[in-house]
């Protein structure tokens, strides 16, 4: 293949970085809102199952070109199912 300049590969890696930071936070950010929240948002929302496993992978796969142009990989352990709307 063809070799990357190392400043660029460096920038690419701080991308998957950020992305990987931002993604973390929103994971934690939708846990608390969901330990928090007990009603749904209006009469008519129909409160569900949602497998942050699969918000993950959906989140990972956003970035899927980065991560295999830079080598990268991104890895978590089991992550719960929450109630949502």
């Amino acid at each position: 293949g063809q070799s990357v300049p190392e400043s660029q590969a460096e920038a690419w890696m701080g991308f998957v970085r950020d992305g990987t930071s931002r993604m973390k936070q929103l994971l934690e950010d939708l846990l608390s809102y969901t330990r928090v929240t007990q009603e749904p948002a209006s009469a008519t929302a129909t409160v569900t199952p949602v497998d942050l496993n699969d918000v993950a992978r959906a989140a990972t796969a956003n970035l899927q070109s980065v991560i295999a142009e830079c080598g990268g990989s991104i890895r978590w352990d089991r992550l719960p199912v929450v109630r949502g709307w």
